[in-house]
């Protein structure tokens, strides 16, 4: 069985602002990821696409940097 490719993709925004997107992690491992970047700041937004219910799935957070 081949593993599916995992990606994560950042998006910083002017305001300072950064979104995130996780590509390739199934389910409850998907939201186990995202977990990981709360460390880096409040988390304003969760939103789970259409994809998440399916195989491959992506999540996007947004949030500020607490420290900045």
């Amino acid at each position: 069985m081949v593993a599916s490719k995992q990606q994560i993709e950042f998006r910083i925004h002017p305001n300072g602002e950064v979104e995130f997107v996780i590509k390739g992690v199934k389910g409850r491992k998907c939201a186990d990821v995202a977990r990981l970047f709360e460390t880096l700041g409040t988390v304003t937004k969760v939103e789970n696409t259409g994809e998440y219910y399916e195989r491959e799935t992506e999540t996007r957070l947004s949030g500020r940097n607490v420290g900045g």
